[in-house]
């Protein structure tokens, strides 16, 4: 199916969209799609109000494409309505500022009478909205991105445009849809075709794929209906009877009965660890915070593994798909139990294959789809699957039995501890000697339950929470989690991005912790600029953003920013503004530097070799240094104690 992203630009007077036609293009070395270049623009169509037949140009396109965009379905899709009802530009501007303020309905008669068009799509087509996969605007992943940000200097309400004010609107037009087209090229694209291979599966139309969120097209796949429950909102659980003997012996009968009479968040302290149990999943880390020097101090917990000791995580596989088998959680929605485990088992039977064809690797895309949705989805009160009382049941025998599995990992095992636990596996460390036992305690849990468990081996982890820590594997693959460390905003697998946060400083970090690299050396010798970037946000409360240069004027930001710390002080902070009864009042944009110089063009136009004179460096050396500015606690052979192997003070 061919995808033609678009993007509406509106006026009091006038309007235009700009269309783009998706390339064909193959995957580089690192499954990016960077064939999607700037020169695609010249290939794209703008249609203007001014067109005599403008309304039959686009509908031709529309009709014949999925069209794609971002956040269309509150915006883009009403508009396409507006116009396919034969609206005047005029009307259309009424139904576009009724789309960004519904408060504008009463400024006239003219606005109640559009207001019901404000909330109507266009019928009858085949489109995907980038933004039900994300969060932000845009603007934000123009910014993350290295795209440009710079928005058009044309104001939305003004009238009587010139040649010249058109031709900029529809730079700015053209360019968003180029950015919608690489956000879907290097970001949702793998999403998409792993709906495409579900709908393959299924035998469904592929316009479900572009159409349906996941939770959706599941639904549609599987038969789902929507049905109520007399058990919906019940609280108390019992333990499945396979697993209730195992969790009462190998746990405290009292957190047993707790978990099972609430769902409300508990948190203990077992086998040195800080447990959180709440109805969502179960996580816990290894208490350092006795070694806190002050109230700032977040100690970080180094463990590596010897001759002796060793870092080993066990996996549940599949925990919760299997759970909803093995314990009948499965949200009662779905008619066929017997087909949601024929996924279960065939995706298991592809997992292990050695030689993977690419018919089995789609195929797996479609059933990890399936599985990785229906857990949350049977949550979601909006979702046909909807089934709370068996989503929590899931949850909290999945957390009682992985607890269990812990605490008699620590009592069986000498001098075994538990380095962290998360939702589906436990990180502990123990004797290589013990390796045997710990099998064994394993197949207990498994045969218990009918769940399988893996194993893999960890060389070092420094962990400053269960949620940031950097993590090296046996074999020198490393991981990092959360955003104490993060090396970049885009992840492997995830939809979701996060800001530039000055990388650099992460990586130098990182290469001080694991090779000892000199912190300053490695960012002095750092010359990827986006390492060097910050991207900042003024958020929806707030109602602009303004620099505050040395001179003491304001200078008008862009809702969106990328930026680099720099020496030149003629630059200043920047500000988020808003007005509250005539009133403004100006909120400094956190973590940023002091002077900051906003890089907002394509980062292609941009040299180091030209900035870096104008980089302060010291900020972020500084800043870097931040990240590790904790006690270092390290546990060895069943001891912990402070370590200074890690500090830094050059």
């Amino acid at each position: 199916m061919l995808l033609q992203f678009f993007d509406f630009e509106v006026y009091p007077e006038w309007w235009c969209v700009t269309f783009g036609l998706f390339p064909d293009g193959k995957l580089n070395n690192d499954n990016r799609w960077d064939f999607v270049q700037t020169s695609i623009k010249e290939t794209f169509i703008t249609i203007t109000s001014d067109e005599p037949k403008a309304r039959d140009q686009i509908l031709e396109i529309v009709r014949s494409s999925c069209i794609v965009g971002y956040n269309i379905k509150k915006y883009d899709l009403v508009i396409l309505n507006a116009i396919y009802q034969g609206f005047t530009p005029t009307q259309v501007k009424l139904v576009s500022d009724l789309c960004i303020n519904a408060v504008s309905q009463f400024s006239s008669k003219e606005a109640m009478r559009m207001a019901p068009f404000a909330t109507k799509r266009m019928r009858g087509t085949v489109h995907l909205d980038l933004f039900d996969s994300s969060v932000g605007s845009l603007k934000d992943k123009e910014a993350i991105l290295g795209l440009s940000v710079q928005e058009t200097s044309v104001p939305f309400n003004k009238r009587n445009l010139t040649d010249e004010e058109k031709a900029d609107i529809i730079s700015y037009n053209r360019h968003d849809v180029f950015a919608s087209m690489v956000w879907y090229a290097q970001i949702v694209e793998p999403f998409v075709y792993a709906k495409l291979m579900l709908c393959k599966k299924f035998k469904l139309d592929d316009k479900w794929a572009y159409i349906e969120t996941n939770a959706l097209l599941i639904a549609r796949a599987l038969n789902v209906k929507r049905c109520e429950y007399a058990d919906a909102h019940k609280v108390e659980i019992k333990l499945h009877p396979k697993i209730e003997k195992y969790c009462y012996d190998n746990l405290d009968r009292a957190i047993v009965d707790r978990v099972c009479k609430s769902a409300d968040t508990y948190k203990l302290t077992l086998f040195e660890n800080e447990v959180v149990l709440a109805d969502g999943g179960i996580h816990s880390a290894y208490l350092v915070k006795q070694f806190k020097r002050d109230r700032t101090d977040t100690p970080i917990l180094f463990v590596e593994s010897d001759a002796d000791y060793v870092l080993v995580n066990v996996d549940a596989e599949s925990y919760y798909p299997s759970m909803s088998i093995q314990f009948q959680t499965l949200s009662r929605s779905i008619p066929s139990f017997e087909g949601y485990n024929a996924i279960l088992q065939e995706r298991f039977t592809i997992k292990h294959k050695p030689d993977k064809t690419q018919d089995d690797m789609d195929l797996q895309l479609a059933d990890k789809l399936v599985l990785n949705t229906t857990y949350g989805a049977s949550g979601c009160e909006w979702l046909p699957m909807y089934d709370p009382y068996q989503r929590t049941k899931t949850c909290r025998y999945g957390q009682l039995f992985l607890l269990a599995l812990a605490n008699k990992l620590v009592h069986t095992l000498t001098d075994a501890k538990i380095i962290q636990m998360n939702t589906d596996s436990i990180l502990a460390y123990i004797k290589r000697s013990e390796m045997a036992l710990l099998d064994k305690l394993i197949d207990e849990w498994s045969t218990t339950s009918g769940i399988g468990m893996e194993k893999d081996f960890v060389e070092k982890i420094w962990q400053r929470d269960v949620n940031n820590y950097l993590l090296v594997k046996q074999g020198g693959k490393m991981k990092v989690k959360g955003g104490w460390l993060s090396q970049s905003s885009i992840r492997p697998g995830y939809v979701m991005v996060s800001p530039r946060t000055a990388s650099v400083c992460a990586k130098a970090v990182t290469q001080w912790l694991l090779n000892g690299k000199d912190i300053k050396q490695s960012i002095m010798n750092n010359t990827d600029l986006m390492d060097f970037a910050i991207t900042t946000t003024k958020g929806p409360t707030f109602k602009g953003v303004v620099q505050r240069m040395n001179n003491g004027f304001d200078v008008d930001m862009p809702k969106c920013n990328r930026l680099i710390a720099t020496t030149d002080e003629k630059y200043g902070k920047l500000y988020k503004f808003k007005e509250v009864d005539g009133k403004v009042s100006y909120n400094q944009i956190p973590n940023t530097p002091e002077h900051c110089l906003c890089i907002n063009d394509d980062m292609s136009t941009y040299t180091f070799a030209v900035l870096a004179p104008q980089i302060d460096f010291q900020y972020y050396i500084d800043r870097a240094k931040g990240l590790i500015d904790f006690t270092f606690v390290e546990l060895t052979h069943g001891e912990a104690f402070k370590t200074h192997q890690f500090d830094y003070a050059r």
